[in-house]
């Protein structure tokens, strides 16, 4: 019975994909006398918790909780769940797995036991597991989950000796790469990909729009582009420019330089502590793509090869890795191959977490 109730659970569990942000996605299911009586999940980022939405205005007393994931002991955006669950006086409760986040990790069921309630735990644990690799991702690296996208042609480049690149790729592979903008909560592009193409950055497939970000150092992107309107963007710049509001949507947050540029560590911390980015797409142009490649930061990529050449003359997708010998390579798997219209879409990547 505990691995039917946990199904709910997981089914519930679902219902707050993409919208919980850095959380992870847990669902809850009360039951008493074999019956469910109440089901909750986190709905979105900062609301309540799964536990919190299932035991709200119930009588739980003897009842038997199933939640995917430990419940929390500790106080983040909401009081801790382990509290409301010992106040509800519940019999015993049945968690998928435990918790990554240090602040958790089997702190929430030993405080629970110590509170005389039933506590079992790993039922459908790699069920449980498999929902959150994302999130347990990082929390594991306090960073955001990276995706690099490319559209280029065989021979690797993604613009012609003039600059001109639309379109390399046909209509189907163009509307595939808004789809993945519509499953990350974040999107990147460097100032020269924001100068030249002036883009929008939204996803037009009617996902939800990512939160835009640009690398742009010396913040010389034009107030008249597309990047200052409408959705929220986020201009990244260097020690000289200070930290301000720039229109009602727009902002520049300074980071620490390096010798290449800025700091991409200090960019990945002011995502994922303040903005709580937990996915990221970074598309482009080629200095941006060398740099998350050449710092070892591209978790899993996706490339729209498109059926043309254009030569030496073009302009490469990658840029100077500093490799001189094959066995320096920066080395990546392949994972699935699909034909899209007139063009081929590869993935590959360490894990690949993500589904594309």
């Amino acid at each position: 019975m505990d691995q039917k109730f946990m199904e709910m659970a997981l089914e519930e569990a679902l219902k707050g994909k993409g919208k919980t942000k850095t959380n992870p996605l847990v669902g809850a299911v009360l039951v008493k006398d074999g019956q469910v009586v109440s089901k909750g999940y986190h709905a979105y980022y900062g609301g309540p918790h799964a536990e919190v939405r299932c035991l709200r205005d119930v009588e739980a007393s003897g009842g038997t909780l199933y939640v995917t994931l430990e419940p929390c002991s500790h106080y983040g955006k909401t009081p801790p769940c382990v509290d409301l669950l010992i106040q509800k006086k519940l019999r015993r409760v049945v968690v998928g797995e435990l918790d990554s986040n240090p602040l958790v990790s089997g702190r929430g069921i030993k405080k629970l036991k110590e509170a005389g309630i039933e506590v079992t735990y790993g039922v459908l644990e790699e069920k449980c597991h498999a929902m959150n690799k994302i999130f347990h991702f990082t929390i594991q690296k306090a960073r955001p989950y990276v995706v690099l996208k490319m559209a280029q042609t065989l021979d690797g480049k993604i613009a012609t000796i003039t600059g001109d690149s639309q379109w390399i790729t046909g209509p189907e592979a163009r509307e595939d790469g808004h789809r993945l903008r519509g499953i990350c909560d974040g999107i990147l592009v460097g100032r020269g990909t924001a100068l030249k193409d002036n883009p929008r950055l939204t996803c037009r497939t009617g996902g939800s729009n990512p939160l835009r970000i640009v690398l742009d150092r010396a913040l010389k992107t034009p107030k008249t582009h597309h990047l200052f309107q409408d959705e929220k963007t986020i201009f990244y710049v260097g020690e000289k420019i200070k930290s301000q509001d720039l229109t009602a949507t727009a902002k520049a947050v300074s980071v620490k330089e390096g010798q290449r540029g800025l700091d991409l560590s200090e960019v990945f911390k002011d995502l994922y502590r303040k903005e709580k980015v937990s996915t990221l797409l970074v598309e482009g142009g080629s200095q941006v793509i060398t740099s998350f490649i050449r710092e070892g930061l591209v978790d899993q990529w996706v490339i729209y090869q498109a059926p043309l050449f254009i030569g030496e003359t073009g302009k490469s997708a990658v840029g100077d890795l500093g490799v001189q010998e094959l066995k320096d390579a920066f080395y990546s798997e392949i994972r699935g191959l699909e034909v899209i219209g007139k063009d081929v879409k590869i993935q590959g990547g360490r894990e690949c977490l993500l589904e594309l």
